[in-house]
């Protein structure tokens, strides 16, 4: 949201129960927008279950259909990764 300067002095009481609804409904709106380009990696688990499949299965996955990313030695997969594999697996059951 912009910086911006509002003058409350002279507003009615409803036009600032008016004012403060509406930005409250568009900083709720920024931030879930914002929360969900910034979803948290999932473990391996998380992965797993998101897919409901095993862990020997995400490991042969990983990398050849699923990408993973390793940090402080441990694999994770974005969310948006998972949810595309997700729907491109839909897609190719449907063609078949």
């Amino acid at each position: 949201m912009k910086n911006q300067f509002f003058m409350v002095e002279g507003m009615s009481l409803n036009d600032l129960k008016s004012f403060l609804n509406q930005l409250h409904d568009q900083l709720k709106h920024e931030l879930l927008a914002e929360l969900e380009n910034k979803r948290p990696l999932l473990s391996r688990k998380e992965a797993c279950t998101m897919l409901g499949i095993s862990n020997p299965t995400i490991i042969s996955l990983t990398g050849s259909s699923i990408p993973g990313y390793r940090i402080q030695g441990q694999v994770k997969y974005k969310y948006e990764e998972i949810e595309n594999y997700i729907e491109q697996s839909r897609i190719n059951k449907l063609k078949k």
